[in-house]
């Protein structure tokens, strides 16, 4: 189990790097700014007609019929009549709506993994659930479909813009819940309202779905769950300037660490029955469906103006993102680009095995107390979050991307030393 989980996590995470990376050719990396512009829109003497939900704020004076238009749910240009904008008078501006964006990427991160991870502290009640299944087999079936689905997102964000795509899949994620837990997440909402169903309708509700349905779930949340993984250093790249992006990256990162964590917290505490397993299955569903929900209302594609001297540069020189294939053999033919892919398939393998047996692990170090080892899986992963931020925040003001690799390399080589 161990071996072949490791195998998938290395292939799961080679695919989300070598996944094309908004904004950051080399050729962009000489136009960065350092500091964010707070140009006003009103100053621009070509100003952008926004698009998606901001749409309303328009700049006054001008006559925005007759300028180059911005669809924000995908990546094409409108041409209008008239003159194009001149995007070398553009100025880079960054606006608040980035961090709920930021927010919702990571909190639908933190779901997935929390579906992936969600049996793993309580394994012998759901093998004792679904007789002669094993919980190390619906992770290895969640991260099967992980690993397809990954070939996906390139194209797919490409082609429908990046916030089409995370709608789609929080909706997927939000059906596959429905499928694990069924619909036992409403009786606790229509007691509230004063509305009481029939003994044998909340019996049914609660009890656990049938295997093939569980399966059918998790293939759907396996499904989805890349496009929240292989997508931050795009939502970066397209909102945040460039002192923030090392920073914004490692927090939509690593926030799928938590969702583990609140795996071994709320599942080591609810998942203790087959009733107790069904309930717990219930409150996934629920939080990821307000998750989706948010997501649906408040998650954009775009800024009205780009972020960064790099983006403004693109959108010049009317780039666009490769497929994906051609974007794989490109960044392969980069020198030095197979070095810092396996120090990352390395470090996501390590973090990840050790999360998911860290019972196997403590048990061996002499701690069998199943709290006890639920609160080190979860310090665990959070101590993943905290150190990205951390360290993120580091390169963000240093710039010092390869000696802070090195530096982590070596510093993890000498703790796994037992």
């Amino acid at each position: 189990m161990t071996s072949r989980k490791s195998l998938l996590i290395a292939i799961s995470a080679a695919l989300a790097v070598v996944a094309p990376v908004h904004g950051f050719s080399p050729s962009s990396q000489a136009l960065r700014i350092s500091a964010r512009s707070t140009t006003n829109m009103s100053e621009l003497q070509n100003p952008l007609s926004l698009g998606g939900s901001i749409s309303d704020r328009k700049t006054p004076h001008f006559d925005t019929t007759k300028l180059k238009l911005f669809n924000f749910d995908n990546d094409d240009e409108i041409m209008t009549t008239g003159a194009k904008v001149d995007y070398s008078k553009l100025k880079p501006q960054v606006y608040d709506q980035r961090w709920i964006q930021l927010a919702y990427l990571s909190m639908l991160a933190l779901v997935s993994d929390w579906i992936c991870f969600s049996v793993a502290a309580a394994p012998s009640t759901y093998e004792a659930a679904y007789a002669g299944h094993s919980a190390a087999n619906l992770i290895d079936i969640f991260l099967f479909t992980n690993v397809a689905s990954c070939f996906l997102v390139t194209d797919t964000v490409g082609r429908f813009g990046l916030g089409k795509a995370i709608k789609g899949a929080s909706a997927l994620m939000a059906t596959g819940c429905l499928f694990r837990s069924g619909f036992g997440f409403l009786a606790p909402v229509l007691g509230s309202l004063g509305i009481a169903a029939g003994g044998d309708a909340v019996e049914a509700a609660n009890a656990l779905q049938p295997y093939w349905s569980v399966i059918a779930g998790t293939v759907m949340v396996g499904a989805a769950q890349p496009f929240f993984q292989c997508t931050p250093p795009l939502l970066s790249a397209t909102w945040f300037a460039s002192d923030e992006r090392a920073t914004s990256t490692a927090v939509a990162l690593n926030f799928n660490q938590i969702g583990i964590a609140t795996a071994f917290l709320v599942g080591g505490e609810m998942a203790t029955s087959a009733d107790g397993l069904a309930s717990y299955f219930s409150l996934i569903t629920a939080s990821c469906i307000a998750v989706s929900i948010g997501t649906f209302l408040q998650f954009e594609s775009k800024p009205p103006t780009p972020p960064s001297a790099s983006e403004i540069e693109k959108l010049m020189k009317g780039e666009s993102e490769p497929p994906f294939i051609e974007s794989v053999g490109k960044l392969f033919a980069t020198p030095g680009f197979v070095y810092p892919l396996a120090a990352f398939i390395m470090s996501i393998s390590i973090t990840n095995i050790v999360g998911a047996f860290i019972d196997q692990v403590m048990v061996r170090g002499g701690v069998t107390d199943q709290f006890g080892i639920d609160l080190a899986g979860a310090g665990f992963e959070l101590g993943i979050l905290v150190g990205g931020i951390i360290i993120g925040g580091y390169v963000d003001k240093t710039k010092k991307y390869k000696d802070v690799t090195r530096a982590c390399i070596v510093v993890t080589t000498f703790l796994l030393i037992p």
